[in-house]
C-alpha cells in the first residue's frame, strides 16, 4: 500500500477511536434523552457480538443536530432480549425503545416496523449497527425529503443502476452515483442510512413478507425493486455518495461478501425486478446519458 494510502488509514482509524471514546463517555455519564421532536422514527437491529457495541451508534444519532419521535433497536434472540447489557439499559432510560422480534435476517430493521407499529404521521429512517452516523446525518435526510416532497426516497449512498443486453447489468458494474437528481435508475443502499415516507412504508407493508421470500439476503435489493414498481425515485443527498465511519473492528459480513463478491445479488434482482421495472430503469438510463449529451 502507497505510504500516503497507509497515512490516510491511520488518521481514520484514530479519528474513530476517538469518536468511539468520546460516546463511550456519553453514554455512561449522559442523562441527556436521544429522542426529540422530529417527525421520524429510526430503526435499527443487531445481533450476536454486535449487540454488545450497537449502543456507540445510537449513542451517535442520538446526539445529532436533528433528534427522532423515537430509536428502535429490534432484537430477535430472546436471551439476549432478557440481557442488553448496562449501556442499552443506559439508553433506554434516555428514550431508546428495544423490542423483541422474529428474524427476518437483513429486513429486520424496517419489516416488523412496517408491519405493526407503522405511523401515518412519521417518517422511517434505516440505520445499520456499526456506522458512526454524523451529527448532521438525520438534518440532511429530512431537509431532502422536504426539497422533494413528491415520490421520493433520500439517501446518503446510492449507486447508479447499469443496464445488460438482456436487462439489468451485474451489480458488480454499477457504478457510485453523482448527481442529487430523483431516478428510477437511481439504487439507494442502507449503510448510510435511507428515509421512507409513510405512503412508501404503507407500500412495503401490502407487500408483507414477500421481499423476504425473494431477496432474503439482500433488504436494498427488495426495497429498492418495490420503489420503481411503485413509481418512487432515488435522490441521494449530496452530488457524492457517503460513506460513514464505521466501529473499529467491525468487518464486512458474510452476508456482504456473499451478496456481492458472490453475486448473489444478481439472483435477487432478477426475483424482484419484472420487465415492467426494468424499462423504467431503462428509460431512465437512456434519458440520463441524452442529458449528459
Amino acid at each position: 500500500m502507497e505510504p500516503r494510502r497507509l497515512l490516510r488509514a491511520a488518521v481514520r482509524r484514530s479519528r474513530a477511536a476517538a469518536l468511539e471514546l468520546c460516546l463511550a463517555v456519553r453514554n455512561r455519564w449522559s442523562s441527556t434523552l436521544i429522542i426529540g421532536s422530529e417527525n421520524v422514527v429510526v430503526s435499527l437491529t443487531t445481533h450476536g457480538d454486535r449487540l454488545s457495541r450497537v449502543y456507540l451508534t445510537i449513542e451517535a444519532i442520538g446526539s445529532g443536530k436533528a433528534r427522532p419521535r423515537e430509536i428502535i433497536l429490534w432484537v430477535d434472540d430472546p436471551s439476549s432480549f432478557s440481557d442488553l447489557g448496562k449501556p442499552l439499559e443506559r439508553l433506554r432510560k434516555r428514550g431508546l425503545s428495544v423490542l423483541l422480534t422474529e428474524n427476518y435476517g437483513p429486513h429486520t430493521k424496517y419489516l416488523p416496523y412496517v408491519l405493526g407499529r407503522l405511523d401515518p404521521a412519521l417518517n422511517l429512517v434505516t440505520a445499520d449497527d456499526d456506522v458512526l452516523y454524523p451529527r448532521q446525518w438525520l438534518e440532511g435526510l429530512v431537509g431532502q425529503a422536504r426539497h422533494f416532497e413528491e415520490r421520493t426516497i433520500p439517501c446518503y449512498r446510492a449507486h447508479d443502476v447499469a443496464l445488460g443486453q438482456d436487462g439489468l447489468a451485474p451489480y458488480n458494474n454499477w457504478q457510485s452515483c453523482r448527481s442529487t437528481t430523483p431516478s428510477f435508475a437511481h439504487f439507494a443502499t442502507g449503510v448510510s442510512g435511507v428515509l421512507y415516507r409513510p405512503e412508501f412504508q404503507e407500500e412495503l407493508q401490502k407487500r408483507g413478507l414477500e421481499g423476504v421470500r425473494k431477496a432474503p439476503t439482500a433488504d436494498d435489493v427488495w426495497i429498492n425493486s418495490v420503489a420503481v414498481d411503485a413509481g418512487w425515485r432515488v435522490t441521494q443527498i449530496q452530488a457524492k455518495a457517503r460513506d460513514f465511519p464505521v466501529l473499529r473492528g467491525s468487518q464486512k459480513s458474510a452476508l456482504r461478501v456473499a451478496n456481492v463478491a458472490g453475486q448473489r445479488n444478481d439472483l435477487q434482482i432478477v426475483a424482484c425486478y419484472d420487465a415492467d421495472s426494468v424499462e423504467k430503469i431503462r428509460n431512465a438510463v437512456l434519458g440520463r446519458a441524452n442529458a449528459q449529451g
